[in-house]
């Protein structure tokens, strides 16, 4: 009975501080800083995704088996895209235009544009046609640029 006490006060203690964290306020993770951060993670692992594919269709790999999931993460990472540009958010080490903000709609669209793209692809790479699946990863290149161009400073 001392143990289940014991083990039972652990686990009530684990989950009081466990809440208790999850419930404070995330000023710090809402930082521009931090958010920025995240921001270009998520656009990394897009990146990352995408090169996947690629090195695929350029016949450097053969995990054909794998388009379908790359797709589909970088559809997950574009339904992320409007959170991940706060306002404020834009003052900093970031790539990021003030036009995002100031055309808030066509910035929506264009991460739309991606998420849908992205899908496209993914059921390209289930139905294993590569002709399919070249074209539609041209699709989601051409969402990318749809973005990039007019809200991303230029390199």
């Amino acid at each position: 009975m001392f143990r289940l006490s014991g083990f039972a006060f652990a686990l009530a203690l684990l989950s009081a501080v466990g809440l208790t964290v999850l419930s404070q306020p995330a000023a710090a993770a809402d930082e521009p800083a931090n958010v920025i951060k995240y921001r270009k993670q998520v656009m990394v692992a897009n990146a990352a995704h995408i090169t996947n594919i690629f090195s695929v269709l350029k016949g450097e790999t053969s995990n054909a088996g794998h388009i379908a999931a790359n797709a589909r993460a970088i559809a997950d990472g574009a339904a992320m895209i409007p959170d991940i540009f706060p306002a404020g958010s834009g003052i900093g080490d970031t790539a990021a235009l003030p036009s995002i903000w100031q055309d808030w709609p066509k910035f929506e669209a264009a991460a739309k544009a991606l998420q849908t793209a992205a899908m496209d692809l993914a059921a390209a790479g289930d139905s294993g046609d590569m002709a399919a699946i070249g074209a539609a990863a041209g699709g989601v290149g051409k969402a990318c640029g749809g973005c990039h161009e007019p809200f991303r400073k230029k390199k």
